[in-house]
């Protein structure tokens, strides 16, 4: 097996997306799709409601809280490098 494809909550385009991974015109990128919490405790203890509502804190938009890892949390699978030279005083326009 030289791989694996992953795709978590792809949308109406997720199809496209993929192809675009496996034919090497997109990096992909190993991040999260929701938000893993710490412990149930860190939920409202009503979760009865499936609402996604500010008020009951559930989303990851409304959790105030401190997660494991938060929604979209990750790392790319390429490399990246700064060159930290310095600005140049004036640029010619």
């Amino acid at each position: 097996l030289d791989a694996i494809v992953d795709a978590w909550y792809p949308g109406s385009t997720g199809g496209e997306a993929i192809v675009d991974v496996l034919f090497g015109n997109y990096s992909p990128a190993g991040r999260t799709a929701v938000t893993w919490y710490r412990d149930d405790a860190d939920l409202p203890s009503d979760r009865t409601n499936a609402s996604w509502r500010a008020g009951l804190g559930l989303s990851y938009r409304f959790f105030r809280g401190t997660p494991v890892l938060p929604f979209g949390h990750g790392l790319s699978y390429t490399t990246f490098h700064e060159d930290a030279r310095p600005a140049a005083a004036e640029v010619d326009a």
